[in-house]
């Protein structure tokens, strides 16, 4: 049941602020069908880390959480209704062939959920790094600067985008953090 929570709170982070991004900016009549939700999707992946990384590079430091991460959220679905009883904006408007790539894209996201619930636990330490970073992430709500209290390294180097939409997930979520990761 946590997974399909989990994917469901996956599908309305990667769509919502996306959605609105091309709403509040008219740009939603540019694409049409697979074309528009591709994009969609895109903005709203990279939303979360571009709002993290602003975040960091003010002089005062707001953290974010699970009531500022949902309230914005629901302010991002407000617009939307707004916008679409003013503009009829069409959010599922396929052509017949794009179906078919809708299915095939469907298959291939299968196949690799089930590898990943087949595998949760990867052998690599890599894995238990993820772990980390999205787990300081999601309880100080502001990207860290170094792995301590687990390891005094200095992250400047990295890039966290992958670790902020896990924060995200898990804020919204409440699976455990390795389950954010799959």
């Amino acid at each position: 049941m946590s997974e399909i929570r989990l994917i469901i709170s996956l599908i309305f982070l990667l769509s919502i602020p996306g959605a609105t991004i091309l709403c509040i900016t008219d740009l939603w009549s540019f694409w049409r069908g697979l074309q528009r939700m591709i994009v969609i999707f895109a903005l709203s992946s990279a939303f979360y880390p571009i709002l993290f990384y602003f975040l960091k590079i003010l002089p005062f430091n707001i953290p974010l959480g699970p009531y500022k991460i949902g309230l914005g959220l629901i302010c991002c679905v407000l617009i939307l209704f707004v916008k679409k009883k003013k503009q009829n904006l069409q959010f599922f408007d396929f052509e017949r062939i794009e179906y078919l790539g809708i299915l095939i894209f469907g298959f291939t996201l299968m196949t690799r959920f089930w590898v990943a619930y087949q595998y949760p636990y990867p052998a690599w330490t890599d894995s238990v790094h993820h772990v980390m970073l999205t787990r300081l992430i999601a309880i100080h709500g502001v990207l860290p600067t170094t792995l301590d209290p687990y390891y005094p390294i200095p992250l400047a180097m990295y890039h966290l985008g992958l670790h902020t939409i896990a924060s995200v997930v898990a804020w919204i979520s409440q699976a455990p953090f390795h389950s954010d990761l799959l």
